[in-house]
């Protein structure tokens, strides 16, 4: 006999288990999952339990999720994973702990835009700290064509900018794929 409450969906195509992974509930999330609660199941944004519970900071439902098998590079419709919404809010221990989970550090959404870009526009200095120490691609481009440094800049994160440059100058290159002599002169013609 189907059970009801793990059946019933909000107007979104929500379902109580991405309510209270949300919300933060891990005995709720504990008890769903016991009773047959699909894991990857999605609203009609794309949005899984793990999504929601990533983009609220949730690390101990985050974590039991991925114990419990949620994909972690489950998309969205935006093309968003839980690692990207992570990264977005500013969820450091999220992040991290998704990538130990084996989350695509670099998988970028709709629009090309990558973890780095989107942490580096919404000012999250700690973020792109830790992403650029896990790997992330510096210089991948958005559809766009930006990187994150463009992203920092456009927003007026300089500080975040700021790293961003020097961290490209220690690995000798600028966003452009020029040697750091030439950003030199670059600068200099402005």
């Amino acid at each position: 006999m189907p059970n009801p409450e793990l059946e019933d969906r909000d107007k979104y195509g929500g379902t109580a288990l991405m309510r209270y992974a949300g919300a933060g509930d891990l005995a709720e999330v504990e008890r769903l999952l016991g009773a047959g609660a699909q894991i990857d199941a999605v609203n009609e944004h794309g949005h899984t339990p793990l999504i929601y519970a990533a983009s609220k900071g949730r690390i101990e439902v985050s974590k039991l999720l991925i114990e419990r098998g949620a994909q972690v590079d489950a998309k969205d419709r935006q093309g968003c994973t839980a690692f990207f919404h992570a990264a977005s809010r500013g969820h450091l221990r999220v992040l991290l702990l998704l990538a130990r989970a084996g989350a695509d550090i670099n998988l970028p959404n709709a629009n090309d835009v990558t973890p780095l870009m989107e942490a580096a526009a919404q000012g999250h200095l700690r973020i792109v700290k830790s992403l650029v120490r896990l790997g992330a691609y510096l210089n991948a481009r958005a559809a766009t064509g930006e990187t994150a440094l463009h992203f920092a800049g456009k927003e007026n994160h300089l500080e975040i900018a700021d790293f961003l440059l020097d961290t490209l100058k220690r690995r000798s290159v600028d966003p452009e794929g020029n040697s750091v002599g030439n950003l030199e002169d670059a600068r200099g013609n402005q």
